[in-house]
């Protein structure tokens, strides 16, 4: 099964995405908090604190205080009770030790909000409630094409300021059914 996850859209999903469950969050005074895992075993680590930063600056923007982070150790329950949404950024490979891993299933089902973006969906393979709430894992893609991006649902509020359709050039994710 093909299904396209454009990088492109990354900033796209994160300034929309956090607004559909955090609407009580972002119009409190205090900024909504997310921590961004930044672990990846396959791009250079140079490129984390970039990332960061490009994150950071659209958190502003957003009324979202993001905490950038490569410590696995900071995924305990009191660790990421704090936060209002969390956000794996470029993760790839087993990103969380078992205590992490059991961390984040019990936030999910707590409720907590998650937004994975890039390659979120190449981590934690080994992990069925984490595969679940990405909806499949990553296969392969090739080399960047010229892509056609239509949105199905523009009443939606994470996809309601995007065009109904787009054309970029980007890598096109196929992913793996669960």
């Amino acid at each position: 099964m093909l299904l396209p996850l454009p990088p492109t859209l990354s900033l796209l999903v994160l300034a929309s995405l956090p607004f559909v469950h955090l609407t009580t969050a972002v119009q409190a005074a205090a900024p909504a908090r997310a921590p961004h895992l930044l672990r990846n075993r396959r791009l250079p680590a140079r490129l984390n604190p970039h990332r960061a930063r490009a994150l950071v600056a659209q958190g502003s923007a957003l009324n979202i205080q993001f905490d950038a982070t490569e410590d696995k150790g900071r995924f305990t329950d009191d660790g990421l009770s704090q936060y209002d949404l969390l956000v794996f950024l470029m993760n790839t490979g087993e990103v969380l030790d078992d205590t992490g891993k059991a961390a984040l299933q019990k936030y999910l089902d707590l409720g907590g909000n998650f937004v994975g973006l890039h390659s979120a969906s190449d981590c934690l393979r080994n992990t069925t409630f984490y595969g679940r709430e990405v909806g499949a894992f990553f296969d392969y893609h090739p080399a960047l094409q010229n892509a056609t991006v239509d949105v199905v649902d523009v009443s939606h509020p994470s996809t309601s300021m995007l065009p109904a359709q787009w054309h970029v050039q980007d890598e096109m994710y196929a992913l793996s059914p669960l």
